[in-house]
């Protein structure tokens, strides 16, 4: 029997049904927040295996709708061996302590899309620190800064930087346990 198909319509009443408000419980007990001298460590880290001067990002989530920095250029890109999944557990401000969230975060395997964003030279440091801010608050950090490789159209590639979700902290999830 063929199925007619219902144009969907996005209301205000909609919308408003999906509204819980949530009183914020505060930072996780335990909870240990990374210090202006671990991200200073971090972004050491990073920049030690990096020419400051050609230092990109990938974005594939709010970086390409909302950026920390300002970049020099832009190109779309896809980086193999690493999707997108809902494996990223949040117990705050995407969730609580006792209905823990999920956010998107890259994962081993397949490939995922996005772009790669070229940081000014002279702005490395602060972009990296913005980022790195907003990315990674407690420690260990789940969301992992690494290398990738990014390929653009015409066949280049790119090292860049983007983090991956680190499978040994508690902030992981399986994607096998999440079902829509």
């Amino acid at each position: 029997m063929p199925t007619t198909l219902r144009e969907m319509a996005l209301t205000l009443d909609l919308v408003a049904r999906t509204t819980r408000v949530v009183e914020d419980a505060g930072p996780s007990p335990g909870a240990v927040y990374m210090t202006d001298e671990d991200y200073d460590a971090a972004i050491g880290n990073v920049l030690a295996h990096a020419s400051p001067s050609d230092v990109w990002l990938f974005g594939y989530g709010s970086l390409l709708w909302k950026p920390v920095c300002e970049f020099s250029e832009s190109r779309i890109a896809t980086v193999p061996g690493w999707h997108r999944a809902f494996c990223y557990r949040v117990a705050r401000f995407r969730g609580t302590r006792d209905k823990p969230g999920l956010m998107l975060a890259l994962d081993r395997g397949g490939s995922c899309k996005g772009m790669i964003f070229k940081l000014p030279p002279d702005q490395v440091s602060a972009s990296l620190h913005a980022l790195f801010r907003r990315e990674m608050m407690v420690k260990p950090a789940a969301n992992v800064p690494r290398w990738m490789t990014a390929e653009t159209q015409g066949a280049n590639s790119w090292r860049r930087k983007r983090a991956g979700v680190h499978r040994d902290t508690r902030s992981w999830r399986s994607t096998s346990a999440v079902r829509a």
